[in-house]
């Protein structure tokens, strides 16, 4: 059995020209990043005895980041990338072999056919005021079945700890304390990047996730795995009752 530690061979290592993740970090921590989103999806269905996947979403797909290393692992897998920046999708379809689909900002607006194995999310959430949760939540329940694997991506207290430290996260110095404020304060706090309303960076700190998660009532959770994406990210498991 494959040690679920260890990448696949032959992830692609090919890199579009405007794969602004790639432009963010370095080379290192962008494949890092892919590498610890697939063993999380691994070890996930070890955890569930679930078969190998048949159907994958990833989403948002970004230029590939992920989707590189699901197609490794998963070489007969369909893999849907899908992403609102419709040439990071293409590419996907180029050269990893997904099926594009280009998203929506209204994910009640966004038609993706069929239902999925495993649903890929990651740093989506972490960038919506609590408002914009419900309806990507109910997309995912959409386009699942009774078994289905979905794994987001929160910025939970690592980050909230880095904000408190003096990391901006592209935010105004005034708009990061206010994050951590309303994060001590509810468990949950948001601002927008200037001149992007309704886009930013959330703080959520654990139990007020599972609790908006287990409130569908659609859920099972399964783990929470904090800095499990690339160090840094926490990562949310549930299966689909």
């Amino acid at each position: 059995m494959q040690d679920p530690l260890e990448d696949p061979p032959g992830v692609v290592t090919d890199i579009a020209p405007n794969d602004f993740m790639h432009q963010a970090t370095t080379p290192d921590a962008y494949f890092r990043g892919g590498s610890s989103a697939l063993r999380a999806i691994r070890l996930a269905l070890l955890a569930a005895r679930a078969p190998a996947p048949r159907r994958i979403l990833d989403l948002p797909s970004g230029y590939g980041r992920v989707t590189r290393f699901l197609r490794a692992q998963w070489p007969d897998a369909e893999i849907v990338a899908c992403d609102l920046i419709e040439e990071g999708a293409r590419f996907c379809a180029e050269r990893f072999g997904a099926i594009p689909i280009t998203s929506t900002v209204d994910p009640d607006h966004l038609d993706i056919p069929g239902s999925f194995d495993v649903i890929w999310v990651g740093s989506l959430v972490t960038h919506l005021p609590a408002s914009g949760w419900d309806g990507w939540l109910r997309c995912f329940e959409r386009v699942s079945h009774p078994g289905t694997l979905l794994l987001f991506s929160v910025a939970g207290r690592f980050i909230e700890h880095m904000m408190e430290s003096g990391s901006l996260y592209s935010l105004r110095p005034e708009d990061a304390a206010k994050v951590v404020e309303q994060a001590r304060a509810t468990g949950f706090g948001y601002a927008d990047y200037a001149d992007q309303p309704g886009y930013g960076i959330s703080l959520s700190r654990a139990d007020w996730v599972v609790r908006e998660l287990l409130a569908r009532n659609l859920w099972r959770l399964d783990s929470y795995a904090e800095r499990a994406l690339n160090d840094h990210q926490d990562i949310v498991t549930a299966t689909r009752l």
